[in-house]
């Protein structure tokens, strides 16, 4: 993540604002007549690269199939689209069609596309010390249940948590928000502590007294059962969606204070909403796509 090109090439960045209640950023792209789409797709599928090559050697073949230098290994080209196909590939239609070109599932590419691109935002633009986020990668197939991520920060106060959502559509926000918030409500309680194991093990060797103390009190600040909430337990809602150059809608978002009232405390801080604007977004995520597979 930290090889990636400035995001600021290709988006413009707002100041964080209080809105509905809610701290939120917005990350829209630039104008078309701008930027070069192509170069931040061929950057962005390189990045899939290092995230889905083990092997340094296969990675740097598709670095050069990408910038156009085909792989002519016919074994290593088969072996790299393993790599590729959870997440890329529904497993029903190529079991009919042996064809990976027939056989995308677009519901699944684009939610993963998404939950790449949270954690390359969030590497080069987000606030406070950026600690631990679990899983440490993008999960390979955005359709596996749970919670999209768990984040640890550390501001001037101390260590805090972030429990996060993230929805990708080709259209408007839409109906993408109270989507988010139903997941919080109704089963981050159930899926927590599934994440927290991972960051348990990450952790477990840890010598920072002061962030092993936290981890160890993780569990308790986000059930908080018969106890008041803190502001060390924080939600956030991320949506990337179509951009049309379009003021958002004053209701996006609206619900999130009134719908978690009890369950998180109540500072903006603590309701974290990211909207990431992005220009004919279906056509970006078919670009990406294709820069891994038309070398495949």
């Amino acid at each position: 993540m930290k090889n990636f090109p400035d995001f600021k090439q290709w988006f413009d960045v707002s100041e964080y604002t209080v809105f509905n209640e809610c701290r939120k950023l917005e990350i829209n792209m630039k104008p078309e007549h701008k930027i070069d789409i192509s170069s931040f797709c061929k950057e962005f599928a390189k990045f899939l690269c290092r995230m889905r090559c083990g092997d340094v050697r296969d990675r740097d073949a598709m670095y050069r199939a990408i910038d156009g230098c085909p792989i002519e290994d016919y074994e290593q080209k088969k072996r790299i689209a393993y790599y590729f196909f959870k997440g890329f590939i529904s497993d029903n239609k190529y079991e009919k069609t042996g064809d990976y070109y027939s056989s995308f599932d677009d519901d699944a590419i684009t939610g993963y596309i998404g939950e790449c691109l949270y954690y390359l935002i969030r590497e080069q633009l987000l606030e406070d010390d950026k600690i631990h986020i679990e899983p440490c990668k993008p999960k390979f197939s955005s359709k596996e249940p749970g919670i999209d991520f768990v984040e640890i920060r550390k501001d001037s106060r101390g260590f805090y948590m972030i429990v996060g959502e993230i929805k990708t559509t080709q259209n408007s926000i839409g109906s993408r928000p109270s989507d988010i918030l139903t997941m919080f409500k109704l089963r981050a309680n159930k899926i927590f502590s599934e994440m927290y194991m991972g960051i348990k093990e990450n952790f477990s060797h840890n010598e920072d007294t002061e962030l092993k103390a936290f981890i160890d009190e993780m569990l308790d600040l986000f059930y908080r059962i018969g106890k008041s909430v803190t502001p060390q337990k924080r939600f956030s809602g991320v949506v990337n969606y179509n951009y049309h150059e379009r003021q958002i809608q004053k209701t996006v978002f609206s619900d999130f204070k009134s719908e978690l009232g009890d369950t998180i405390y109540d500072l903006p801080d603590c309701r974290r909403i990211k909207l990431i604007g992005i220009y004919n977004i279906q056509d970006v995520i078919r670009q990406v796509r294709d820069e891994i597979w038309s070398r495949l």
